[in-house]
Formats: structure tokens, sequence, C-alpha cells
């Protein structure tokens, strides 16, 4: 996700949002996969490295960080 778009997170329908931020997850996700092949981060550390992928200067409300819901991404990050 570009991050001018995360400015609009507060214009957005909670259903527009909810499409985003899970957008957002397999993303990070795929980011997980690509630099950690092999293993990923670890079981369980989705939500505890994930800071470490958000594009740069953004950030996500305590709320918003949930593991990605794609259960094959999760299990490959």
């Amino acid at each position: 996700m570009r991050p001018e778009m995360f400015g609009r997170f507060g214009q957005l329908s909670l259903a527009e949002q909810s499409v985003s931020l899970r957008w957002l997850y397999n993303e990070i996700a795929a980011l997980m996969i690509a630099n950690n092949p092999l293993t990923g981060v670890g079981f369980g550390n989705f939500t505890n490295r994930m800071a470490e992928f958000l594009p740069y200067g953004t950030s996500l409300e305590s709320w918003a960080i949930q593991p990605v819901h794609n259960i094959y991404l999760l299990i490959a990050a």
C-alpha cells in the first residue's frame, strides 16, 4: 500500500478501511516471506515483527496490529 493511502484511513468507511488493512497485511507477509524464505520470521512473530516491514514513515494504531488474514501467508511468513 502506498504511504499516501494511510492519510485516507480517517476518510474511509469501515469496510474500505478493513479491505485496505487486509491488503497491507498481505503486502507485509509477502515482504517477510521474501526476506526470510526458508524459516519466515518465526511462529507467532508476525505481529511482533510487522513494524519492521511497514513502508517508511508509517505506523499502525495498536488496534490495527493483527496477523495477516490468510492462513497460507501467515504460515509462510
